[in-house]
């Protein structure tokens, strides 16, 4: 611990016996002026009366700005006191004169020190603070605090009758110049209050602008959504196109095919009708040509003794021969016929036995059921029929076993046994007529199926071409809709382009604004200190007091600069941002459409025009002269153009 900090815990201790607010003495309470503020008002309440006290003490500590006001103003209080009182000139010489901001901020132990001595000096008169001040170093320690107020007092100039006359002066000019000074102040507040008033509705804009190219965002994000849905439909209409065709095709081919088939079944009918008709008259031929035959067997006896037969009757034997074979052929074809027929009579007959056995079996299952009622009431009728609750009565007195017996053994049980027993022949002749039933409806659906097999298949191609071209006829209109709509946002877009580059001239105007005003403002402090340099004044605390003001209106500037360069970026940010987006539909179409570009030209059609001077390259738009959006505007106008060259619905209308 090095002989300053031992000098300001001392220094502690003994302001804290002298001042009326104990409790704040502390280090932090040196660096900011409170504690030497309440000394000093302690020591002398006329000079340091209780408004500079006030204005001290009840400051704002963690502000820099008052930090470094307050230990100004005990500085030049002091130097004050010393002017007035003392006839001592402290800023006569720059060896005792001390820098708040050092004190205030960085925490300076060697000023602060400069200051304390200064305060003992001035309190030298006053014998009780002395004696305390002797009661808390020793004698090595007070000889070195003698020791520095004796060169303070060989350093301090004393100070004439002319010159407090002329510093009393000074003293009222300097504090006429500060009342100019606060009117300016109080100008360049109310300026600065409008720029920040300026700023504000400048961020308000921004704002409604950030709301605007949101909602932007958001329509063009739909909108690409749904001419992503309206390509996947004429895709898909594409394919409907391709599967109606294949289909007509198929309808083609099944009514050529029909067509065949009917010829087919008209020449078999045309064939059976012809094989009848020469059955007959094969039929009639073969009975002549047996009578021919019995005729020629009849000869043949007759001429039996002739061996040698002529050719006209061996012409006539084969001829019989081949009708035979003929005969035979059609005998086998009339069999099948027969067979054919009988098979369709019997079947025809199975199933009109088997209707007639279903009605028999559904008559007689209602019969059943109408005997299953009948017996139901009567065993009703039975059990509320009054001799057998009489019989009842009577035997209730009786042993349990009898009456179990006449229970177990009386009429109702016969009656539930044949109840049951008709249940179940009931439940089976349920499930035989199910049966039947389902039999019957199998050969039902069988006959059917082939029937409307082939009507089934018409209308059902003849529904599917008429709803895929109810399908294309949508998708045309959402498609002019679709269109519709990117154009008028396109428009929008055009209109926020524009709204973007009047708020970049107002931002430019309002800076060079500021920068005119910063450095009025600069000149003019500037001319006060030099013109106070030419009065030949020395510095004093209200000189000090003018530097605190220009330092915090020089921060409060700065602040006010960066928070519109803070604006400017976040407006190219957005800028950039908009750009980027643009970039990246136009990556994604390409990337889409890429090496289709020409397949796509031709599904569009008359269509390729839809963006029409709305999306153009990024690099025909209108470039800002910052740095960091022209990089941009650079880096993506190559891509664009060959975006533009690629895609024929890009192309700007001529």
């Amino acid at each position: 611990m090095d002989d300053d900090d031992i000098f300001i815990k001392k220094i502690l201790t003994w302001f804290s016996r002298v001042s009326c607010h104990q409790d704040d003495v502390t280090i932090d309470g040196l660096y900011n002026g409170t504690v030497l503020a309440d000394f000093l008002s302690t020591f002398d309440i006329e000079f340091f009366d209780e408004k500079w006290h006030d204005s001290i003490v009840y400051s704002d500590h963690n502000n820099s700005s008052s930090r470094i006001a307050s230990v100004s103003s005990v500085a030049s209080k002091v130097s004050d006191y010393f002017l007035l009182k003392l006839s001592r000139h402290l800023n006569g010489t720059s060896k005792w004169s001390v820098k708040p901001e050092s004190i205030a901020m960085k925490e300076d132990r060697q000023e602060l020190v400069k200051l304390i001595i200064t305060v003992i000096f001035l309190s030298g008169t006053n014998a009780m603070l002395m004696g305390q001040l002797n009661d808390v170093f020793n004698e090595t320690e007070l000889q070195k605090i003698a020791e520095k107020l004796s060169i303070l007092n060989t350093d301090v100039p004393t100070v004439c009758e002319d010159d407090r006359w002329l510093i009393l002066h000074l003293i009222d000019k300097h504090k006429n110049e500060k009342e100019s000074i606060e009117k300016e102040k109080l100008i360049l507040t109310k300026q600065i209050e409008d720029l920040v008033e300026g700023k504000q509705h400048l961020e308000d804009e921004i704002n409604q602008m950030h709301k605007s190219y949101d909602e932007l965002s958001y329509k063009c994000d739909s909108y690409l959504a749904m001419i992503e849905q309206q390509k996947k439909r004429d895709n898909l209409s594409l394919n409907s196109e391709k599967q109606i065709s294949i289909l007509e095709k198929e309808v083609e081919k099944l009514q050529f095919q029909n067509r065949a088939f009917e010829n087919e079944i008209q020449e078999k009918a045309m064939r059976i009708s012809r094989l009848q008709d020469e059955s007959i008259e094969i039929v009639s031929n073969y009975r002549e040509l047996e009578a021919e035959l019995t005729r020629a067997k009849a000869s043949q006896s007759r001429l039996s003794e002739i061996k040698t037969e002529s050719k006209e009757e061996e012409f006539l034997k084969k001829r019989i021969e081949n009708y035979a074979a003929e005969c035979s052929k059609l005998r086998e074809q009339l069999l099948d016929m027969e067979t054919f027929k009988v098979q369709s009579t019997n079947l025809q007959f199975i199933n009109d036995d088997l209707e007639q056995r279903i009605s028999e079996l559904v008559e007689n299952s209602h019969q059943m059921l109408a005997d299953n009622s009948r017996l139901k009431r009567r065993l009703e009728e039975l059990e509320r029929s009054p001799m057998l609750i009489a019989t009842r009565e009577r035997y209730s007195d009786s042993p349990p076993s009898l009456l179990e017996t006449i229970n177990n053994n009386g009429t109702t049980n016969l009656y539930e046994e044949r109840l049951e027993e008709i249940e179940k022949e009931n439940a089976t002749l349920k499930a035989k007529l199910d049966n039947i039933e389902r039999k019957r409806t199998n050969m039902l659906s069988v006959q059917e199926e082939t029937d409307e097999q082939r009507k089934t298949t018409q209308e059902v191609l003849q529904a599917k071409l008429s709803s895929y071209r109810v399908m294309c006829e949508d998708a045309e209109t959402k498609l002019k809709k679709v269109e519709e709509d990117l154009a008028f946002a396109t428009a929008r877009n055009s209109e926020q382009q524009i709204e973007i580059e009047r708020l970049k001239g107002e931002v430019a105007m309002t800076t060079k604004t500021l920068k005119e005003k910063d450095q009025a403002l600069h000149d003019y402090v500037e001319l006060h200190i030099q013109t106070n340099e030419a009065l030949g004044s020395t510095t004093i605390g209200d000189e000090a007091k003018l530097k605190l003001d220009f330092v915090q209106m020089k921060v409060k500037n700065d602040k006010l600069q960066q928070e519109l360069r803070a604006m400017t970026n976040h407006r190219d940010q957005l800028i950039q941002e908009q750009r980027l987006i643009a970039t990246h539909w136009y990556q994604t179409m390409l990337e889409r459409h890429g090496d289709a570009s020409s397949r796509s030209s031709q599904i569009n059609g008359g269509n390729k025009n839809i963006f029409e001077e709305s999306q153009q390259p990024l690099s025909s738009r209108p470039s800002t002269s910052l740095s960091t959006t022209s990089a941009a505007t650079e880096s993506t106008g190559g891509f664009i153009r060959q975006a533009s060259r690629r895609f024929g619905i890009f192309n700007k209308k001529n």
